[in-house]
C-alpha cells in the first residue's frame, strides 16, 4: 500500500499537467481561429502570470499564491466598484 501512494500522486500530477496543457493548446487554437478575443484571453491568463512572477520573487510558492490571490481579490473588488460607479453615474 505504501508503494501505491507515490504512484497515485504522480499519476494525478500527470493528469493535471496534461489537462492544463490541453487547455492551453485549445485556448491558443481558439484565439488563432478567431473564436475568442485576444483581450479576453490575456485577461484570463493574468492570474497565472501574476503567480508565476510572484513565485520568482517570493521565497516560497505558498507565499506567492497567497499574495497573488489577495492581489487579484483587490483588483476584482476595485473593478466591481468602478463598474458600479459607472452604472450609477450613467457613463
Amino acid at each position: 500500500m505504501q508503494g501505491l501512494v507515490p504512484l497515485l500522486i504522480y499519476a494525478s500530477l500527470i493528469v493535471t499537467g496534461l489537462g492544463l496543457a490541453l487547455m492551453l493548446i485549445f485556448g491558443l487554437r481558439n484565439v488563432i481561429q478567431g473564436k475568442v478575443d485576444v483581450v479576453t484571453a490575456v485577461i484570463l491568463s493574468l492570474p497565472a502570470v501574476a503567480v508565476g512572477v510572484l513565485s520568482m520573487i517570493m521565497d516560497t510558492w505558498a507565499d506567492a499564491f497567497i499574495y497573488g490571490v489577495i492581489g487579484l481579490l483587490i483588483v476584482t473588488a476595485l473593478s466591481l466598484l468602478i463598474s458600479s460607479f459607472r452604472t450609477l453615474l450613467g457613463f
